[in-house]
């Protein structure tokens, strides 16, 4: 079973450990609501939401 919300998570969980990739912006692309929603409040700064389609 796969859990968008959770993978986006830990996605951006690993790279902001990463002092290169935390530095610069990180570009956030889903067709769910949910997981563009989990990726939004999981990121420091100002994150780019690529792709809302909201079909």
């Amino acid at each position: 079973n796969f859990d968008g919300e959770l993978e986006m998570v830990r996605f951006l969980r690993l790279i902001a450990g990463e002092t290169e990739i935390a530095a610069v912006p990180v570009m956030i692309d889903s067709s769910k609501w949910s997981v563009l929603e989990a990726g939004l409040k999981s990121t420091q700064g100002k994150p780019i939401v690529n792709s809302i389609s909201l079909k």
